[in-house]
């Protein structure tokens, strides 16, 4: 890699990094907005329905590019042929998978004992075709680190979904408007590709030598068959034995702490990969940006889950409102189960990026009956029992899955160590300050409640960050990072 190269790759990682933040925080303040009003006007039962529905989905949509995006945007040099073939390939398989959702709309539906299910599963399956006829131009958009397109297109087309689905509520249509907010933002999000891409697939693909990104994506596919299991199994239990609304009880709760790490971890994984895909052949530069991008992660993700999980009862209540009351152990379980979850994600970086694919798939295939059992002996106590079993085994499954990632790349496993060591004891500091902050203080309104405890736990956490030197450390380079970002100059990243 040249100078040059080095130069423009170093440019777009800081620039799209911050475009992404920016849209990734929009789109957190819309997220909580929508789920605030939506929560109000519709029932759990209403979400439960459409969240079983969801699961089957979820498991369906593991094939629906085979891993064809992410071989576009790991391969080295690609042909214009080579995308060409992929895309068909991926847009013949959408429409396989549309029409598998929409003849077994009846099976989901006696299953869980719910007739409305059929029209819904039916309607959702023309996301898929949305879905395959985007998927291309999304990973071209990626691989040139175009990130301020898709950052836009993301975040119009969820403003699109996000007011039908409104809109729909306010007039009485329940359970449809999550339906049609799907089908609206996926039709919306496939448009804005195509036309910011404006990459048009041809028919000469014949002889283009796609095979081993084929291998590679499938073992990707193969991954994603078993993830799905450890991801939703809790769902289809808690549906089938324990009903709709317990399940919308534990599907909110999941989602309310999900959404915060989602909209940390995604657009510095949209970053880089990419990055890390073109640093392979250089070890030392691929390890420090691996270990700052981590850093980053671990700062943010620790200190926002331990926010959640002691402010959880107020913030359920002031955003919710009182009827998902009954969903704050559920949400404090899960909150814990998740606090590691951003880092054990980032695996994912190395496996892709260094072209290991089918060693991704083998953890997947090892790992994934064991957070499954642990679903099925948490079922006997309900939905928090299934909360409460997850937790212990993906906490505990955390380190062997360093272990194993970073066994064969640049990373070792104690440098992973390092990094995250002291963002974790800064956010028991924090959690300690906030908690004891919302135990003096006893306002009236929830919100100041949260405000109070929040701006207090910050102040104190920033006394000990300065007298940290270390810590005080992190927080400066990070900071130049980010001014370096701002002054269109390359952060020191890849040097």
């Amino acid at each position: 890699m040249n100078k040059t190269t080095i130069k423009n790759l170093k440019h777009h990682s800081a620039r799209s990094g911050l475009i992404t933040l920016v849209g990734q925080l929009s789109k957190l303040i819309l997220n909580i907005i929508s789920i605030a009003i939506l929560s109000r006007i519709l029932s759990p039962k209403d979400f439960g329905l459409v969240a079983m529905v969801a699961v089957v989905m979820s498991f369906i949509s593991i094939f629906k590019d085979l891993g064809l995006s992410m071989a576009t945007i790991q391969k080295t040099d690609i042909t214009s042929p080579q995308v060409s073939a992929l895309f068909w390939v991926g847009l013949l398989l959408s429409f396989v998978l549309a029409g598998t959702t929409f003849f077994i709309a009846p099976a989901i539906a006696d299953f869980y004992k719910e007739p409305h299910l059929i029209l819904v599963t039916e309607l959702l399956s023309v996301t898929f075709i949305f879905s395959g006829l985007g998927a291309q131009q999304d990973a071209l958009l990626r691989r040139e680190m175009r990130l301020t397109a898709i950052t836009f297109i993301d975040l119009f087309s969820m403003v699109i979904g996000v007011v039908t689905a409104v809109v729909c509520a306010l007039n009485g249509m329940g359970y449809w408007a999550l339906v049609w907010m799907q089908i609206v933002s996926s039709a919306t999000n496939a448009i804005g590709l195509w036309l910011a891409s404006r990459w048009i697939p041809s028919w000469s693909f014949i002889g283009t030598g796609i095979r081993p990104m084929l291998f590679f994506g499938g073992h990707l596919t193969i991954f994603g068959f078993f993830n799905f299991f450890s991801r939703n199994l809790d769902n289809f239990l808690i549906g089938r034995y324990c009903g709709a609304k317990d399940l919308g009880l534990y599907s909110r709760a999941y989602s309310l702490i999900l959404l915060p790490i989602t909209q940390i971890t995604g657009p510095i994984t949209s970053i880089a990969i990419p990055v890390l895909s073109h640093l392979k052949e250089q070890p030392e530069r691929y390890r420090r940006y691996y270990l700052k991008g981590i850093r980053v992660i671990a700062y943010a993700s620790f200190l926002m889950i331990t926010s959640l999980l002691v402010l959880s009862s107020e913030i359920f209540q002031l955003v919710l409102g009182d009827q998902w009351v009954e969903a704050v152990p559920i949400f404090r379980v899960l909150a814990i189960a998740s606090f590691f979850q951003p880092i054990g994600s980032t695996v994912g970086w190395l496996y892709i990026s260094l072209g290991q694919s089918k060693r991704m798939a083998f953890w997947g295939i090892i790992t994934s009956p064991l957070v499954m059992l642990s679903f099925v002996v948490g079922i006997y106590w309900g939905a928090i029992g299934v909360a409460i079993a997850y937790a212990i085994c993906s906490t505990l499954l955390i380190y062997p899955q360093i272990i194993f990632a970073t066994k064969k790349s640049p990373i070792s496993q104690f440098d992973v160590y390092r990094v995250i060591s002291r963002p974790f004891l800064l956010s028991i500091f924090f959690g300690f300050f906030i908690a004891s902050f919302n135990h003096f203080i006893n306002v009236d309104s929830l919100f100041l409640n949260i405000v109070y405890s929040l701006s207090g736990g910050l102040f104190m956490l920033g006394i000990v960050a300065w007298g940290w030197r270390a810590v005080r450390i992190d927080f400066f380079e990070m900071f130049d990072d980010f001014h370096h970002a701002l002054k269109k100059a390359p952060p020191e990243v890849i040097s």
